[in-house]
């Protein structure tokens, strides 16, 4: 596959930084950039990872009415997208979610893999979940869909698990139920196995995926997602399985109050005062941010709720925000009125206190974001879009600036209710293993073209 140009607009880096009440500090801090990256096509920053100190990006790109595509750029270090991006897919719907690096078999860096979903070929409007393999150039070595033309399947998180072979999560749609869908492959991307998990409520829906080796009861493979009770509430889901089987060892609900709706969005792996944990962040009625921790076992460690009057926190991930683990890393979206910027708060592992929290604008565009990852230089990267423009936005900070010393901690209302409960969950399990499930090597055509 050849590359082709993608163009550049403004790089201009305003740095702003405002705590959550308004206070506003302008800064300038080496090796950090916030960009608002602009093209001709309406475009949006999906996933970011790291490869040799440089930032990948993944972008979703509109083709003409309702089609999309997808590209994979480098940005320098200042941020700006360099040359030489590859668009992939077939101009018939392609839209992308997440992107993770790969490490070969002798775990050496390999290139990256992506998720999401195609309505290619799909029948009345339905889509599968695809995969595709690309090596370090971004060029595709191979891609897959995954699900049944009957039946509308999609893809929003992929992880790389420690014998190499990958792990997909999303929803499957069928005969008015919704249930979480997780696809297991070899390192190929053969199915390995396929599973969608319906919980009594009738409708339920996978996040994000994690890893902990060695963890209790067989299991390892973390869903996270939603389960919803009525028609208004629901529970944040998070499901322990085996990686070998996709059984379910324990799957379990986590809520914060009574006649309340929460959704659970990201699950990161953790230190716990037992070992390897969960820390999971989600909201609460759309409004508020959801953080907990878990130990393997789904056990809760400790559970709070973070609310700003008058605003809306909308969490869209959480990382480890040091090496040693005692702090987590929530970003998102925060809105208050008509401004919709990012955010980043920082909470103690161990107990859920907060003291840094910080948000992020760009002049009056409204920012959304999707993805937030740890990536080179010891910093956190998130990406998104601008609402209204369609323009990708790309924020980098570095560790310094999420330290108390650089930031003093600011006074926000922080409604803090402790102890979540759980209970278990009653799922129906569907086993996609058998005939009938179609499992389709898709040639992804591939065409060399400007990008604007």
């Amino acid at each position: 596959m050849k590359s082709i140009p993608h163009l550049q607009g403004s790089g201009k880096g305003a740095r702003f930084m405002f705590c959550l009440l308004a206070v506003l500090w302008p800064f300038i801090l080496c090796g950090q950039f916030q960009n608002h990256l602009l093209s001709k096509e309406s475009d949006a920053g999906r996933s970011v990872v790291d490869w040799n100190n440089q930032l990948v990006l993944l972008q979703q790109v509109e083709v003409g009415r309702m089609n999309t595509d997808l590209i994979l750029s480098k940005l320098d270090a200042s941020g700006k997208i360099l040359p030489g991006g590859v668009r992939l897919g077939t101009e018939k719907g392609e839209f992308p979610h997440y992107l993770q690096k790969v490490m070969n078999k002798e775990n050496k860096p390999d290139g990256f893999i992506i998720v999401g979903e195609t309505n290619f070929g799909g029948a009345n409007g339905t889509t599968d979940l695809f995969l595709i393999r690309t090596n370090q150039a971004g060029e595709a070595l191979w891609a897959r869909r995954y699900g049944n033309p009957s039946t509308t399947e999609t893809g929003v998180c992929v992880i790389q698990l420690p014998d190499k072979g990958f792990a997909a999560v999303g929803l499957s749609k069928e005969s008015g139920k919704t249930g979480v869908y997780v696809v297991r492959t070899d390192y190929d991307g053969n199915p390995l196995w396929n599973r969608v998990f319906f919980d009594e409520s009738g409708f339920a829906q996978g996040a994000f995926l994690e890893f902990l080796p060695n963890s209790s009861n067989r299991g390892g493979l973390y869903v996270v997602g939603t389960a919803r009770m009525n028609s208004k509430d629901a529970d944040v889901l998070l499901m322990n399985l085996d990686p070998k089987k996709g059984d379910v060892v324990w799957a379990n609900r986590y809520w914060h109050g009574e006649a309340m709706s929460e959704s659970g969005l990201c699950v990161r792996q953790v230190k716990t005062p037992k070992g390897p944990g969960l820390g999971v962040t989600g909201t609460i009625n759309g409004s508020d941010e959801f953080t907990f921790v878990t130990e393997s076992g789904g056990v809760p460690v400790w559970g709070s709720r973070y609310a700003v009057p008058e605003t809306r926190l909308n969490p869209v991930g959480i990382i480890p925000a040091d090496t040693e683990g005692k702090n987590l890393l929530v970003a998102g979206t925060f809105l208050k009125g008509r401004e919709k910027v990012a955010f980043y708060h920082r909470v103690n592992a161990s107990n859920g206190n907060h003291d840094v929290c910080q948000t992020y604008r760009w002049d009056t565009a409204a920012i959304v974001l999707y993805d937030l990852k740890a990536t080179f230089r010891g910093g956190y990267t998130a990406i998104g879009f601008y609402q209204g423009t369609n323009d990708t936005y790309v924020l980098h900070t570095n560790q310094t600036l999420m330290t108390p010393k650089n930031c003093p901690p600011q006074k926000v209302e922080v409604k803090v209710t402790p102890g979540v409960k759980q209970t278990a969950v009653k799922m129906t399990i569907q086993n996609r293993d058998a005939t009938g499930w179609q499992v389709m090597q898709s040639k992804f055509e591939q065409k060399e073209r400007r990008c604007y």
